[in-house]
């Protein structure tokens, strides 16, 4: 497969999501309720429309809750968990800390000094599904504006860090924001017939999500 690095992008005021030039905002590619202040300038942004800017809302704001309870997690997933999450978010929203509850398990964490057990969350996948297919397509309509999605399947899948994983990310296209907010790494086929994105969130397991034009003819 013959990679494209990026294609750079016009300013098409169009909504990147349904394709509407109607009340068109600014959407960050991810959302900036991840960043820590100062917030980097080099944020990534697209045009998306005010209806579905809100109805990614929720989803904003759960992501974030479960990026950034990774133990593992970089000090800036650990400022958000701190500041944003646990003063602000549970604060104002019982019902979000009730939902969140009912997700934890416990999970085997391997150290140097031995195995031991910890308390996760475990994030909804329909959820996560649909803030990374967002993602992905934001970041295809900001760096690959002539690969059309509007049609493409996409697979979602968790990723184990691994030197298999390893070498997968060695062959894509490298970039992040923040530091140590968000890392991606994405590969598009010269063709536009297939991509594949690879995101991580506060250090945390990657994801990766794959987008197939192949089936359409």
């Amino acid at each position: 497969m013959t990679l494209l690095q990026s294609t750079p992008c016009t300013d098409l005021q169009r909504c990147y999501l349904c394709g509407t030039d109607q009340q068109i905002t600014v959407d960050h590619i991810p959302p900036e309720n991840l960043f820590p202040p100062p917030k980097p300038t080099n944020l990534i942004t697209v045009p998306g429309c005010y209806k579905c800017n809100e109805s990614y809302s929720l989803d904003d704001e759960v992501f974030r809750v479960f990026a950034s309870s990774v133990i593992q997690r970089s000090s800036a997933g650990a400022w958000i968990w701190r500041n944003k999450v646990v003063k602000s978010s549970f604060q104002r929203s019982p019902k979000l800390l009730d939902n969140v509850r009912n997700h934890m398990a416990k999970v085997a964490i391997n150290t140097s000094a031995g195995t031991y057990q910890a308390n996760a969350l475990l994030i909804p996948m329909e959820r996560a599904n649909r803030y990374l297919i967002r993602i992905t397509k934001g970041l295809l309509f900001k760096f690959y504006p002539k690969f059309d999605y509007s049609r493409s399947s996409f697979e979602v899948i968790q990723l184990e860090l691994n030197q298999e994983t390893v070498g997968v990310l060695k062959g894509l296209f490298y970039d992040e924001r923040g530091d140590r907010v968000f890392k991606f790494w994405r590969a598009v086929a010269h063709d536009y017939t297939f991509g594949v994105f690879v995101y991580s969130f506060y250090d945390g397991p990657p994801f990766m999500v794959s987008v197939n034009n192949r089936a359409i003819t």
